[in-house]
């Protein structure tokens, strides 16, 4: 949806997860971040999606979808999400809460499942919440706080893990940092006489 308050959550996501840093004990085992396709052009009036937007759902590990107010309106957010989901695992459909409340914003098709009864073989619709990052908080506490949950299914790790790296990564350069401090106090600095 091209609302330009969606369209500022997504520009900034895209942004911060293209610089986000990857622990080095983590990065051995993970790589990077790679590169980020953002939908940024008009869609047409036509009831179909641009081949362009259809090729990157296809060939796209993960879909991020940004949730708002404007988010249920929009016909095209629906069909990309089904688009996506015709090749995709529902887990590879990652939500960032925007505004509102989650059953409010997330579009309905990410919110209930078709599942098969082992006995019955009856299909049906079951509840489910999607894990979001929220993203209605101050932008520097949800780039700390909840960026790691969109990184850690990118990187093919756990929430937990990507953010005991990163305090562990934090603590180290603290260290280090008095540890300079310290340098700097007690050693002597001799001027030319």
């Amino acid at each position: 949806r091209h609302h330009p308050d969606d369209i500022r959550v997504a520009t900034d996501i895209q942004h911060s997860l293209e610089r986000f840093h990857v622990p080095r004990a983590l990065r051995k085992k993970t790589g990077r971040i790679e590169r980020l396709f953002r939908d940024k052009e008009e869609l047409p009036i036509t009831s179909n999606l641009s081949d362009d937007i259809t090729k990157a759902l296809r060939n796209s590990d993960f879909l991020i979808v940004i949730c708002s107010n404007h988010t249920k309106e929009s016909m095209w957010v629906q069909r990309e999400i089904e688009t996506f989901l015709r090749t995709h695992s529902r887990d590879k459909v990652l939500t960032v809460l925007a505004e509102g409340e989650p059953y409010d914003v997330i579009p309905d098709i990410l919110l209930h499942e078709d599942v098969v009864d082992p006995i019955t073989g009856q299909i049906r619709r079951q509840e489910i919440e999607p894990l979001s990052c929220d993203w209605r908080m101050k932008r520097r506490k949800a780039i700390r706080e909840e960026l790691p949950r969109l990184a850690a299914p990118l990187l093919h790790c756990a929430y937990d893990e990507l953010r005991q790296r990163q305090r562990q990564y934090r603590m180290r350069r603290t260290v280090a940092a008095f540890s300079a401090e310290d340098l700097e106090a007690t050693v002597p600095i001799s001027s030319p006489s």
